[in-house]
């Protein structure tokens, strides 16, 4: 394999935009990686001599040109696109791609481009459409052009973009998933929750890590001790059901009114840190969204309301400067490590709010978070997210939460599936004893998801050769496999 050492082009085209295009995207190259040293390709502890400046590229082997376009949301990619096509046209702006790495795209049979975006999982057909308008305004051959970024089912994703657009499939790119969330992201915090649990009463640790002094390691040998069993005291139950953090996307603040209207929402743990403006604006988007889709223009007259009565509650903060459980969760609770040890001990379980709702499926760090500090989740994310957790090799926690709302396409009816799950939970806690075979239940679960969680991340950190890597995460050998590198 080996991929040329540039500039991110498209950094720089964001510059010139910066300077010209609209207002709100103007901090958007801040976020957009400066060189393609850093990429899904280079995200482990092995050697980076694949990555070459272009006059040592053997050029009778495959190799790549990298472009990174991790800057913002699927939508902003496209209006940067679409604004900045003319003004690529003019010469007014510099383009995405140097006139170098054209000329070598079209002439060298075994040369690729990959356009990354691993930062995100965005993949909808305004992302799709943008990338075919950046491929043709600089007519870089579409069969030699590969996008990636975290979405799980981004193959399929793109595939019902063809199908919606036809005219598309003749001139396509190819796509593959490029594993960028794993157990690596949030490592440091195995070692830190470690370190509070290791003297509480509450997880008892094996005694042999699954490390020795002699491996390279980048924690404490200690932290991978295996998890033994976890203890329940029934007589002293959980302050709350859940918590669901962070609620400013439109379809968490949705979900959240919802909750509100069923009367499940104060008594629990949840935050919106956003002021009233911004999470107002993004709810507002997104009930209009959903409604226009369903053709249900009453839709927003019902949910509307329902969202106006969680005003007085935003903004709730639990992330502040306090280590402490205090008795007004929402207003004192720490957003580090404390925060999530203080909720394992005080909450039933985790309500995930993912970043994408519907249909792309972008898992993040946060159910790997909930795996970490042992707590039993529910996930507010895209349909058959659950399906894939169970593919990276983690546990459900049927039968004791209920999943089915996992596979319901519906958005509407897949949060109200999941309320309803939580009155069940709530009945189910009155009840004593079948509370403790639910606590004994889910906790083996969680035991087992944690080993689990060790055993992957440790998998990952002993891929110390290329070949290890690209074979074991997501996808990332396919466009070497094609271009017969």
């Amino acid at each position: 394999m080996q991929i040329v050492h540039h500039p991110n082009w498209y950094r720089d085209f964001l510059e010139d935009m910066a300077r010209r295009g609209p207002t709100h995207l103007r901090d958007a190259s801040q976020h957009c990686p400066i060189d393609n040293t850093i990429n899904s390709f280079t995200h482990f502890y092995g050697a980076k001599d694949f990555i070459k400046p272009r006059n040592e590229i053997d050029e009778s082997k495959g190799f790549f040109y990298l472009i990174s376009i991790d800057c913002c949301d699927d939508d902003s990619i496209a209006e940067l696109i679409y604004y900045g096509r003319e003004l690529v046209n003019q010469k007014l702006v510099r383009p995405y791609l140097s006139d170098e790495a054209i000329k070598d795209l079209k002439e060298f049979h075994n040369c690729g481009l990959i356009i990354e975006n691993a930062a995100e999982g965005h993949a909808s057909d305004q992302l799709f459409d943008a990338l075919h308008v950046l491929v043709s305004q600089l007519e870089i051959p579409f069969e030699k052009t590969y996008y990636t970024n975290s979405t799980q089912n981004l193959r399929e994703m793109y595939d019902k973009y063809l199908l919606s657009k036809p005219y598309a499939t003749i001139d396509k790119i190819k796509v593959f998933n490029c594993g960028g969330w794993n157990e690596l992201v949030c490592q440091q915090m195995l070692e830190d929750n470690y370190a509070i649990e290791k003297d509480e009463d509450m997880c008892e640790f094996k005694s042999d890590p699954l490390v020795d002094e002699n491996e390279t390691w980048a924690l404490s040998v200690e932290c991978t001790k295996p998890l033994d069993h976890i203890n329940s005291d029934v007589n002293k139950p959980h302050l709350f059901m859940y918590k669901h953090m962070n609620a400013k996307r439109g379809f968490r603040t949705l979900f959240l009114s919802l909750l509100n209207k069923e009367n499940l929402l104060d008594n629990n743990l949840f935050s919106t840190p956003e002021e009233w403006r911004g999470t107002q604006s993004s709810a507002v988007k997104y009930i209009n969204s959903l409604t226009w889709d369903r053709n249900w223009p009453e839709g927003f007259e019902e949910l509307y309301p329902v969202l106006l009565k969680i005003k007085s509650k935003i903004p709730t903060y639990i992330d502040r400067e306090h280590n402490h459980l205090d008795f007004d969760p929402n207003t004192n609770f720490s957003s580090d490590n404390y925060m999530y040890y203080n909720a394992r001990r005080n909450c039933d379980i985790e309500i995930v709010g993912e970043s994408e709702f519907e249909g792309s499926i972008f898992l993040t760090e946060k159910f790997l978070k909930a795996i970490i500090f042992k707590q039993p989740f529910m996930i507010l994310g895209s349909p058959n997210s659950w399906e894939k957790i169970k593919q990276m090799g983690y546990i459900s926690y049927e039968p004791y939460i209920k999943e089915s709302y996992d596979k319901n396409a519906d958005e509407l009816q897949r949060m109200e599936e999941i309320i309803q799950e939580i009155k069940r939970l709530q009945d189910l806690k009155n009840n004593k004893e079948t509370w403790t075979n639910w606590l004994e239940g889910v906790n083996r679960i969680a035991v087992q998801n944690y080993n689990i969680y060790l055993q992957n991340l440790l998998r990952r950190v002993r891929m110390t050769t290329l070949d290890d890597y690209l074979a074991g995460t997501g996808e990332l050998g396919i466009p070497m496999q094609e271009l017969g590198d």
